[in-house]
């Protein structure tokens, strides 16, 4: 089902589970025409750490296909969120339809994951966007794939 947000940005209906009576969530709708190789996971709990969301890609069975991760901290924290990156709009597809719904069953939230498409999209796009960023200089820099290798010199 697509609705439209208050904004107007048409939205799709996704049910996190297969369950007829689990709540139904709200994801911006991905134009036909768009090619979505960056995502955003929403919804980690806070609880989470970077080898937390890393465990939960490569259970789902995609560690080895990404090709940038990053999980943002807050005076230590994580806000909530993450970017994970592909080499192929396929295969961002099929994380995000493996994704969607997760929940850290470790951790004492009920939270449920949501997957959208990132502002930045691609790899050199993600490389130029932190490649002078002061958070390349910390441990919580992104992940890139080879070849890209930076510096973490000052």
């Amino acid at each position: 089902m697509i609705t439209k947000s208050e904004d107007g940005t048409a939205m799709m209906e996704h049910r996190a589970g297969s369950n007829e009576g689990e709540k139904a969530t709200l994801v911006p709708e991905q134009k036909d025409t768009e090619e979505v190789y960056t995502v955003m996971i929403k919804n980690i709990p806070c609880s989470c750490k970077r080898a937390d969301v890393l465990k939960a890609v490569e259970e789902l069975g995609f560690l080895e296909h990404h090709e940038f991760f990053y999980m943002p901290q807050k005076h230590g924290k994580t806000p909530g969120y993450a970017f994970i990156g592909f080499p192929s709009p396929d295969v961002t597809r099929e994380f995000t339809k493996s994704m969607t719904g997760y929940r850290f069953v470790q951790k004492a939230s009920l939270k449920t994951v949501m997957v959208v498409p990132a502002s930045i999209q691609g790899l050199n796009k993600n490389v130029a966007h932190f490649k002078d960023t002061f958070v390349m200089r910390t441990d919580a820099r992104p992940s890139f794939q080879e070849p890209f290798k930076f510096s973490t010199n000052c």
